[in-house]
């Protein structure tokens, strides 16, 4: 068990709220770590934030469910001041159906996540014009810009 005190799990009290980035993403245990690595690198450690609902960005690609999920932006942008929100879905993702509902078949699957990643950017666009928006499809090969 991790020592809870020990200086690592610590927080700065002056530590920025500010981020370059939103990364919308699922809650996939086989991905988050990765995509945590990922992010690091691409943006640095501290400056992004990863808010997870199971499908990543389909939230936003649904009718009943996108507008929980901006509420959450709009706190996000307010209070975090990102200047790129990035919406990510990945392969085999359980909320879509699994890679089976594709027939196994990665141009099929890509090309849904693809189409879903538009109607979500799509909404996100009209309701944070300011903002970049950066999709992306999460494989086990690793991120794919869309």
């Amino acid at each position: 068990m991790p020592n809870p005190n020990d200086q690592k799990y610590k927080v700065s009290r002056d530590a920025s709220h500010h981020v370059t980035a939103t990364v919308a993403t699922c809650i996939d245990p086989r991905f988050l770590p990765v995509q945590f690595r990922y992010w690091t690198d691409r943006y640095g450690e501290g400056k992004f934030e990863l808010p997870s609902h199971a499908g990543g960005a389909k939230q936003f690609a649904e009718e009943k469910e996108h507008h929980y999920g901006l509420q959450n932006l709009a706190i996000a942008l307010e209070k975090h001041h990102a200047q790129e929100i990035v919406l990510v879905t990945h392969e085999d993702c359980a909320a879509y159906g699994g890679s089976t509902t594709f027939g196994n078949n990665f141009k099929k699957e890509l090309a849904h996540h693809t189409e879903e990643l538009t109607k979500a950017e799509k909404r996100i666009r009209t309701a944070f014009p300011q903002v970049k928006v950066v999709k992306i499809f999460y494989t086990f090969d690793g991120p794919r810009e869309v």
